[in-house]
């Protein structure tokens, strides 16, 4: 097995998986901060459902403190998404 193919093998754990979805989550949020319209805040909020049911599977998985620091990220990013969803519909 190539070098590679290991570290695809490691990047396929519920944490990784979850701290991949909040990444896309963030950058969602950050482009509909930037533009905010329907569509950004539409494209965000698939992401949000994506991040959150990859939290939920990690939490299935897995208790430690990584996954608790993962969630409370989700959750910061989940209020910056309210707060540009407000700013959109006033």
């Amino acid at each position: 097995m190539t070098s590679r193919e290991e570290s695809s093998m490691q990047e396929q754990t519920p944490l990784s998986q979850a701290q991949n979805s909040v990444d896309r989550f963030s950058n969602a949020v950050a482009q509909a901060q930037t533009r905010p319209d329907a569509d950004m805040l539409q494209q965000a909020r698939e992401a949000e459902e994506r991040a959150s049911h990859a939290l939920s599977q990690a939490q299935a998985a897995d208790h430690t403190e990584a996954v608790v620091r993962v969630k409370e990220r989700f959750e910061e990013e989940k209020a910056r998404l309210d707060e540009a969803d407000d700013n959109l519909h006033g």
